[in-house]
């Protein structure tokens, strides 16, 4: 047993795990990826999440690069179509500006909003892209904050998470907030 031990403790160390969750907010340039807060398109602040209605439901639209490399994915630019690639997880979604329709690992599929370009930038709906990858979305609609999961998320738990703190915390000192202050993001 002591061998096994010995043996096993000479293995090396994995790799660092990627991101477990990112955090956006609706209308704000940043995004918090686990608790490193950092903007969702680094060159270029004017991009932000943003939500469309479409049918009676609504749909959140943001440039998904930043998330998806947060969790070892990509994402690559289709010149044919200017749209995007995007690929984690085995899987890959690919999506036009435009189209409401996707193909999800070589199948066609229809979404239920297409995606749009918007300064300079391929924006996808966010939970249709995260969830034929293999992630989790949750939204929290008190404070407009989208949050994409490596694993299920608990829905009344969201302003507890380490991502959703730390965002918070960042607009909140946007702001000036003191402490005991109350706001409403």
């Amino acid at each position: 047993l002591l061998t096994l031990c010995l043996a096993v403790g000479l293995l090396p160390a994995p790799a660092l795990a990627a991101s477990s969750e990112v955090a956006l907010k609706l209308g704000s340039p940043w995004c918090a990826i686990d608790t490193q807060v950092t903007q969702v398109d680094e060159s270029n602040a004017q991009v932000t999440p943003y939500a469309v209605q479409v049918n009676g439901g609504g749909y959140t639209l943001l440039p998904i690069r930043r998330v998806l490399e947060a969790f070892g994915g990509s994402v690559e630019w289709v010149p044919a179509t200017n749209g995007v690639l995007c690929t984690l997880n085995g899987h890959q979604v690919e999506l036009a500006p435009g189209s409401a329709q996707a193909t999800v690992d070589g199948v066609a599929v229809t979404m239920d909003v297409p995606a749009e370009t918007k300064n300079d930038r391929t924006f996808v709906p966010v939970r249709f892209v995260s969830e034929n990858l293999g992630l989790s979305v949750a939204y929290e609609s008190t404070d407009q904050i989208v949050v994409v999961s490596a694993a299920p998320v608990d829905q009344n738990n969201l302003t507890n998470l380490s991502s959703v703190k730390a965002l918070t915390e960042k607009l909140a000192s946007l702001l000036d907030v003191q402490p005991g202050d109350t706001i409403t993001l």
